[in-house]
């Protein structure tokens, strides 16, 4: 089982997905706005779930 604090990371990285997804859909982001977003918040979420144990 992962720790508590992992579970609630992989919450708020999702809410940041759906919030540029609809940023993105409704013509509010670019692209490109979005990916230099995504990318920093994608790569957090590598690095955790390669250090923190199962």
């Amino acid at each position: 089982m992962y720790p508590n604090w992992v579970l609630v990371l992989n919450i708020v990285i999702g809410l940041i997905g759906v919030y540029i997804g609809r940023k993105l859909i409704r013509n509010k982001m670019s692209v490109l706005t979005a990916l230099i977003i995504d990318i920093p918040v994608f790569l957090l979420g590598l690095i955790v779930s390669h250090y923190v144990p199962i």
